[in-house]
């Protein structure tokens, strides 16, 4: 894998864990010499976030982390309860007997 993309993995996690938080300044300086490398790698990076709409870049101020409005976090809370009763069934029906015993008695410990 390319330094490249290996950076882009490494800044969009930071990103998706919130160790970059949302509308916080991003500097290409500063990332490069957290993770010892050139400019050229994290702009690459960061433009390629920016095409995911994750980063937005402000002309000759820097980046900045997209910030998450109130519509995109409920959007993203009716897409998780569409989803995940959806989930917990198929690995509910895909688990082993072990598994779903210690789920039992977890369920009869409340």
């Amino acid at each position: 894998m390319l330094l490249r993309d290996n950076l882009y993995e490494t800044i969009r996690d930071e990103i998706l864990t919130c160790r970059l938080m949302p509308g916080e300044e991003v500097r290409e300086q500063e990332l490069a010499s957290r993770y010892e490398v050139s400019r050229q790698p994290v702009r690459e990076a960061l433009l390629r976030l920016e095409r995911e709409r994750l980063i937005i870049v402000n002309p000759r101020q820097g980046y900045q982390v997209n910030p998450i409005s109130v519509s995109d976090a409920r959007d993203l809370f009716r897409f998780r309860l569409a989803l995940e009763p959806a989930c917990a069934a198929e690995a509910i029906e895909n688990a082993p007997d072990d598994v779903l015993q210690a789920l039992d008695a977890f369920r009869a410990f409340d």
